[in-house]
């Protein structure tokens, strides 16, 4: 673990697929759902042992406090004035630190990882391959066939960082069984790791008017204690590197990880990732069950009684109260766009 590593943390999203656990303003990175830390906690301990350089973290307006109080000391905090893709992200955080050409390991902070041990593993790899001139994705070995996830193809070879051969985003079932059935395919955990001037370099290549943008609205950050970005933001192209860079490079790489990962996007993700009881039944807070099986059950703020119920959600916060069947848990978006209210979409 020798190369000079600067995490990139992403912390953003409308806070719609956990709610009411989370909302614009206190997005799930920010909440503890798997442990007593939170997820954004969590992401930063699994970089326990690298040799890290300071942390940069981006994320918005509303939720720069809470991201703060997250933080080790040292760290940059960039803010942007609206959401943008991964390729606006990588490139901002290549500019502010490519003087010294540290590793970026670009990080969400929503993941969970049940064998974090595993996790470092398959990273040091990667920062290796990085620390070549080559551009690294994390791929999740995958356990079904999730419609969910973007797959990656790369197939086995003699080397640990596998070069990829295609990419394809969020396949219908049919598809993503066959790609399950032959081998070689693996699930896109979103983790990036490529050195700063290789990112801005495959920009340059790849996505120029990303790079052109990313370069007027870095000239103009607001330094006063956070990295402030300005309205030039704005007109940095909303795209994800993948597409930017990674789909049309010949060197991007995958390195294969078997940790236990899940991007926590849904409640029935909440489920398989939390202790269950003997009726398969998985509870935070203070909980009441009564013949009730395969359930997920949320307490904030009261007692939650359950009784005679299968695989539902019950999530309880101090001023909503969701109940969906865990097999429609992806439809709570959907539902809470109908709130009208600014605060909860």
């Amino acid at each position: 673990m020798s190369a000079w590593v600067v995490p990139v943390l992403l912390c953003g999203g409308s806070g719609t697929r956990l709610w009411p656990l989370s909302r614009p303003d206190r997005p799930k990175q920010v909440l503890s759902l798997t442990t007593e830390r939170t997820l954004f906690a969590e992401t930063l301990h699994r970089l326990d042992g690298f040799a890290l350089g300071t942390t940069i973290a981006i994320t918005g307006a509303a939720t720069a406090d809470l991201v703060a109080a997250e933080l080790p000391p040292d760290a940059r905090m960039m803010i942007e004035p609206e959401g943008r893709g991964t390729a606006a992200a990588i490139a901002l955080a290549a500019l502010e630190v490519v003087a010294d050409d540290p590793v970026l390991v670009v990080l969400p902070t929503d993941h969970h990882v049940a064998d974090p041990v595993a996790w470092r593993a398959a990273l040091d790899v990667a920062i290796h391959a990085a620390s070549q001139d080559e551009v690294v994705l994390l791929g999740v070995k995958p356990t079904r066939p999730e419609t969910g996830y973007g797959w990656i193809h790369a197939p086995q070879g003699t080397t640990p960082a596998l070069p990829i051969v295609r990419f394809v985003e969020k396949p219908p079932l049919a598809v993503a069984q066959g790609l399950l059935d032959e081998g070689g395919w693996w699930w896109n955990a979103g983790v990036f790791v490529v050195r700063a001037k290789v990112a801005l370099a495959l920009l340059e290549l790849h996505a120029p008017d990303v790079l052109d943008a990313a370069r007027l609205a870095h000239a103009e950050i607001v330094r006063d204690g956070s990295l402030r970005l300005g309205d030039r933001f704005r007109a940095i192209p909303n795209i994800p590197f993948d597409r930017a860079v990674m789909e049309r490079t010949t060197a991007a790489r995958c390195v294969p990880v078997d940790a236990g990962w899940t991007d926590l996007g849904s409640f029935d993700a909440l489920w398989q990732t939390t202790a269950h009881d003997p009726s398969d039944n998985a509870t935070r807070g203070d909980v009441l069950l009564h013949d009730a099986h395969g359930c997920y059950v949320h307490a904030t703020h009261r007692r939650v009684v359950v009784v005679g119920a299968q695989d539902l959600v019950v999530i309880e916060t101090a001023d909503e109260i969701l109940v969906v069947p865990r097999a429609r848990a992806q439809e709570v978006r959907d539902a809470v766009a109908r709130l009208g209210d600014p605060k909860c979409r």
